[in-house]
């Protein structure tokens, strides 16, 4: 694969630090068709996703990545996210190297959240409509907007009250490294909890922003600007399936609800990956016409056993 390292500033400027640096990944191909941003989970990091990014690049997909702030090889405070605004210009500007780039200047842009990355795919959407124009597609993968494990009134107004007053503190919650199994490929896990990039490190006005969007989000009534593959792991241990189900089920917009039976988390990272991947790429060659020849890819094949599409609206 021909991945190359790069390194840009976010849109957001900080009164104090300016405007923070961030690290991204892109991992080119010949004559791409398409080209997928991708916005990783909490305390994770770009360099997780390169087997995802060979598997699109086969089908001349380009894929890019890039360390959230406070995550991977990108600035800032392990884990601290100052407001909301901080991500969403983040992402906008990634969005921005990606089209500024000579590989990828006209083909249709796809962003592809996991987990917490699905809370600022959602929040651009919402609060910057105009702005959703920049891309042509989403992929939500395990959107995490509800927690298997809701705090109680008391809890929540305690996590308020630190957000506010003291927002680099870390609250104890349990570590992500060592007491969460994201995928059911121990394989996995283990390589997880080793990677000295994963963090877990939850600040309090981090985790009071994700719990307030959350929040915010599962009871909304969604109307998605452009088409939406939503995908969803049946025995996910953190976002709950029947939840994300029931307010997939609500949403407006064209939208596409996949659950997968057996799936934890982390789809991607699951043994039988395979036929995610390929449900994927059915999606995108239908949805954006990308004219991924059956003939020349085989295994894509557009079989309705393969996907729960909801009426679109």
């Amino acid at each position: 694969m021909n991945v190359e390292e790069f390194e840009f500033f976010s849109n957001y400027e900080d009164k104090v630090t300016g405007k923070l640096k961030l690290f991204g990944r892109n991992w080119r191909c010949s004559n791409a068709k398409a080209v997928i941003l991708i916005v990783h989970g909490f305390g994770e990091h770009s360099g997780r996703y390169g087997h995802v990014a060979e598997i699109f690049n086969k089908h001349n997909i380009a894929f890019v990545a890039y360390d959230t702030r406070g995550s991977g090889r990108s600035g800032g405070e392990r884990g601290y996210v100052p407001c909301l605004n901080a991500v969403m210009d983040d992402l906008e500007a990634a969005i921005g190297k990606v089209r500024e780039s000579k590989y990828y200047p006209d083909v249709p842009l796809i962003i592809y959240g996991h987990g917490t990355g699905c809370i600022t795919q959602l929040s651009h959407i919402q609060r910057r409509k105009s702005k959703s124009l920049l891309y042509q597609a989403m992929i939500l993968s395990t959107p995490a907007i509800t927690i298997a494990q809701r705090p109680s009134a008391i809890q929540y107004l305690l996590v308020k009250t630190f957000g506010y007053l003291a927002p680099h503190f870390r609250l104890p919650l349990g570590g992500n490294k060592d007491k969460r199994e994201y995928s059911t490929d121990k394989d996995v896990v283990e390589k997880y909890r080793t990677d000295p990039l994963v963090h877990d490190r939850w600040p309090a006005g981090t985790v009071s922003m994700f719990l307030q969007l959350g929040y915010e989000f599962e009871s909304a009534i969604i109307d998605f600007p452009v088409p939406t593959l939503i995908q969803q792991g049946s025995v996910d241990t953190t976002t709950p399936a029947e939840r994300i189900r029931a307010w997939a089920n609500k949403a407006k917009g064209p939208k596409t609800y996949k659950e997968w039976e057996g799936f934890d988390h982390e789809l991607h990272n699951e043994p039988e990956k395979e036929s995610l991947f390929k449900h994927i790429l059915w999606w995108l060659n239908t949805t954006l016409n990308l004219n991924i020849e059956s003939s020349q890819h085989p295994e894509i094949v557009p079989l309705k056993v393969l996907t729960d599409t909801i009426s679109k609206e």
